[in-house]
């Protein structure tokens, strides 16, 4: 990543930290619309279902109410039954345990914000209790050495 100072990195957290209550304080806007939306929808649903209307056309969008079946999901009790029908008890409990212990695998790295609940640290009067953490590391080596990031 080349050559990073303290008021980078704590540049970048304080961005973060401001960017993450931005995105919470949207969530709750979005999560009042949703609920919303989804009592619109069953009202909705509903009075179409009785009028027995497939699609609604309004302002150019289009509204269609539409039945979807779908597959439910493959999980180890069904496989398990299935399977029972077509192979010995045996060979089917090496198949089950070769299909659970011999799944592919997949690891991702994520970088998580974990903020306080305390007020105190919500409130933006530019107070610094936010931004302590960081501050006291003095020296960016001891910080890539605590984390083994050399």
């Amino acid at each position: 990543m080349g050559s990073t100072t303290n008021a980078d990195m704590k540049g970048l957290a304080q961005s973060l930290i401001n960017n993450d209550r931005a995105c919470k304080q949207i969530n709750i806007q979005l999560k009042g619309l949703k609920e919303e939306q989804k009592q619109i929808r069953g009202s909705l649903q509903d009075m179409m279902q009785d009028k027995q209307i497939d699609v609604l056309t309004k302002s150019g969008s289009k509204i269609e109410l539409k039945k979807v079946e779908r597959k439910s999901s493959m999980n180890k009790a069904y496989v398990e039954a299935t399977l029972s029908e077509y192979l010995d008890v045996s060979i089917l409990d090496e198949a089950m345990k070769k299909l659970y212990d011999n799944r592919p695998k997949t690891t991702n790295q994520l970088l998580r914000l974990h903020t306080p609940k305390d007020s105190k640290y919500n409130n933006n009067n530019n107070n610094e209790d936010a931004r302590t953490e960081m501050s006291d590391m003095s020296d960016l080596n001891e910080l890539q050495n605590q984390f083994n990031l050399k």
